[in-house]
């Protein structure tokens, strides 16, 4: 027996006495099939490409994400990527920065007709530390209050002390 795939959509397999055409699906990749013999039966396996998939979450400021993925596009103004030669909406992403506060990423593998995901980023920064006055400070009247000689400025613009 004999196996090929004419232009990646078809699986062809011939052998003397037998002949079968086979519509791949459009997620397989036929460029790593490969044919094998066990037991007497003859094997085809065509792997499926993988969905491209984000997982999110807090990250620090200026982290740099990468995408495992080849031939992706991407949007991050919440609108759905489109696929071309170049993208035709969104662009070609291996892998961005995470800066502002909340980055939206809808991502489309153009290998195959496959599905957007989405997943969203959240970003911090080490250095800014907030410190509370807890109920106990404020029950005994110890607020802390920052007395540098800088004041506050009224409703008309007029720098008051404290």
């Amino acid at each position: 027996m004999r196996a090929t795939i004419n232009n990646k959509r078809y699986l062809v397999v011939n052998s003397p006495t037998f002949s079968r055409k086979w519509a791949l699906p459009s997620d397989s990749d036929s460029d790593n099939a490969r044919t094998m013999r066990e037991n007497g039966v003859f094997q085809i396996v065509i792997p499926r490409y993988k969905s491209p998939t984000l997982s999110g979450g807090h990250f620090k400021r200026g982290s740099i994400i990468k995408i495992d993925f080849d031939d992706v596009c991407a949007t991050f103004d919440g609108s759905i990527p489109e696929c071309g030669k170049p993208c035709k909406h969104g662009q070609l992403l291996e892998d961005f920065v995470v800066e502002k506060d909340e980055v939206i990423v809808k991502l489309r593998s153009c290998m195959f007709d496959s599905p957007v995901s989405e997943a969203i980023f959240h970003s911090f920064d080490y250095e800014i530390a907030i410190e509370d006055d807890t109920e106990e400070d404020i029950e005994k009247g110890e607020l802390r209050v920052d007395n540098s000689g800088a004041g506050w400025f009224d409703r008309h613009g007029i720098e008051r002390d404290y």
